[in-house]
């Protein structure tokens, strides 16, 4: 009898520690640096040109953070969110170009280059350099993609 009591007591304290973190708040903190674009095939770049960052929840339409700054200059986002959404990837940031109808979206964690690291109660999240010149960007991926054939193939990866 003892022993259920202390195995009931031990089940009831790990339950409720458990929502506990489920139920933590931290500080969502991204950092990326959308690059300027190019005007055509010869890498001319257009560096007058202002990103538009916003940091959204894929529940609600209006932005949960938003900033603008010239191109090639890193953009910070932060909003104090529930660490369960940032599991279940419902935060994204949408990077919009003030010049043309060029933007494209990063998700988090997925597209996190330096994700989950903490420092307290924060998360931070680093897309690193964003490229939106959609040609790079797609021949980029393909060399990523042979790169992951070539190791999964030599039995590397």
């Amino acid at each position: 009898m003892k022993v259920f009591e202390i195995l009931t007591v031990f089940i009831i304290i790990s339950i409720s520690y458990i929502v506990r973190i489920c139920a933590k708040t931290v500080q969502l903190t991204v950092h990326g640096t959308p690059i300027c674009r190019h005007k055509y095939s010869p890498p001319e770049k257009i560096s007058n040109e202002n990103v538009t960052a916003k940091l959204k929840h894929n529940k609600f339409s209006a932005p949960l953070k938003s900033k603008s700054l010239p191109c090639d200059k890193k953009i910070t986002l932060s909003a104090n969110v529930q660490y369960s959404n940032i599991r279940d990837k419902a935060f994204y940031v949408t990077y919009t170009y003030s010049n043309s109808s060029t933007n494209f979206t990063e998700i988090i964690p997925t597209d996190c280059k330096k994700d989950n690291v903490y420092n307290g109660p924060n998360y931070i999240c680093d897309f690193g350099e964003l490229n939106p010149n959609k040609y790079e960007r797609e021949r980029k991926q393909e060399y990523e993609d042979i790169l992951d054939n070539m190791e999964s193939g030599a039995g590397l990866g």
